[in-house]
């Protein structure tokens, strides 16, 4: 369930403004938690718990701010996973098990973002530039602040550079009261770097990370570290996955990694 869907509906406030990018400019704070339904989020969450199916509302990114009720069928299930900006609200975090925190690096969630600007926002490249900086505002004002409440830390790491593999390290370091998972091109290539920092419990490299949720399955059973890092040059390929699917046009991942082996470059090692 993606608590994304939960945005409400500002439809009216973009055809007064003219556009989603002249409401955010003129102040609009379209990500803070009064921006989202959390009453019906809350009511949803609790109906899962109890056993009971749901109908959740769906927000449509592409730029109108329309919330549809009710639009989108959830079965309630033994396990069940919900993301998004407003699982570690304050009034939403307390109904979950298990809290999980996800940590990504800048240049990482950028490029990811400006590709989802370009085909399901209809952005264009300087409004969404624009909306990249405008959610690293929000984002330190209403995410960070909930990594506090998380059980469980994921770092995607990197070491493709020595900035990079510092900043990872540093990344690790933060939660020093957290279960922490390591996963990348640093666990692959740099794992003892980690593997003795007391709260890394999970550290794999970079195949597997589509059962992260098994691995930590795993450890919360039997509270012993997990290391299962594989050579990358010689397994099979994982199983291709959507990336998002709009409308008509799906994205598929058909390539991770290089094979030339260039002399100066660590990434065919890596992934």
């Amino acid at each position: 369930l993606s608590t994304d869907n939960y945005f409400k509906d500002i439809s009216t406030l973009i055809n007064k403004f003219g556009s989603f990018d002249n409401l955010r400019d003129s102040g609009y704070d379209i990500d803070s938690p009064a921006g989202f339904q959390l009453d019906v989020l809350y009511d949803d969450l609790e109906d899962l718990s109890l056993g009971n199916d749901i109908m959740s509302p769906k927000y449509l990114p592409n730029g109108t701010g329309v919330s549809l009720p009710k639009a989108v069928p959830v079965k309630a299930e033994k396990i069940t996973i919900i993301e998004g900006t407003a699982t570690l609200f304050e009034g939403i975090k307390d109904i979950f098990d298990i809290k999980i925190y996800v940590e990504a690096q800048d240049d990482l969630r950028k490029k990811r973002f400006m590709q989802r600007a370009s085909s399901e926002r209809n952005q264009d490249p300087e409004n969404a530039l624009k909306h990249w900086n405008y959610l690293i505002t929000t984002g330190e004002k209403y995410i960070l602040p909930t990594r506090k409440e998380a059980d469980i830390v994921i770092i995607n790491s990197c070491c493709v550079t020595d900035v990079a593999l510092k900043k990872s390290l540093k990344m690790v370091r933060r939660y020093k009261d957290k279960i922490t998972v390591v996963v990348g091109c640093m666990s692959q290539l740099k794992s003892d770097l980690i593997k003795d920092i007391e709260n890394v419990k999970i550290i794999l490299g970079n195949n597997g990370k589509s059962k992260i949720d098994l691995y930590i399955e795993e450890y919360l059973k039997y509270k012993k570290q997990i290391i299962d890092i594989k050579d990358v040059n010689n397994i099979e390929f994982e199983n291709m996955m959507l990336e998002n699917f709009n409308q008509t046009r799906a994205f598929v991942k058909v390539e991770d990694g290089c094979e030339n082996f260039c002399s100066y470059c660590i990434i065919p090692y890596a992934r």
